[in-house]
C-alpha cells in the first residue's frame, strides 16, 4: 500500500484544506456501470484504466478518491469521484485506498 501518496498535507485549489486517510475498499460501494459509462462517454474508459494501472506500477502519486458517508445500504461509503482509481486499486490487489471523505450539508 506504500505506492499511494498518503496525502497528509493534501489540498485542493478552491476548497478548504482537506486531508486523505486510508479506507478499506470493502467499505466503499462500487460505482454503477451503466450504459453511459460502458460507452466511455464522460465516464469509464479502458485507456484511462490502463493509465492508472501504469501509474500504480511505476509508483507514481495517485490522487485520493472522494467518498461520501452513506449508511443506507450494505456499504458504509459511496464513491463520489475516482472510479478508475477505485477499480485499479482492486485490480492491483490493494485492500486499502486513500480517500477524502466529502461532507454534504
Amino acid at each position: 500500500m506504500d505506492r499511494f501518496n498518503r496525502g497528509e498535507d493534501l489540498s485542493y485549489s478552491g476548497r478548504a484544506q482537506l486531508t486523505s486517510k486510508l479506507y478499506p475498499l470493502i467499505t466503499i460501494e462500487p460505482p454503477q456501470m451503466g450504459q453511459r459509462l460502458l460507452r466511455g462517454y464522460g465516464g469509464f474508459t479502458q485507456d484511462r484504466m490502463v493509465s492508472v494501472l501504469q501509474d500504480i506500477a511505476l509508483r507514481r502519486e495517485i490522487w485520493p478518491i472522494e467518498i461520501i458517508e452513506d449508511a443506507s445500504g450494505d456499504y458504509r461509503y459511496r464513491l463520489h469521484n475516482g472510479a478508475h482509481r477505485f477499480h485499479a486499486s482492486i485490480a492491483a490487489g490493494f485492500s486499502l485506498i486513500p480517500a477524502i471523505l466529502i461532507v454534504r450539508y
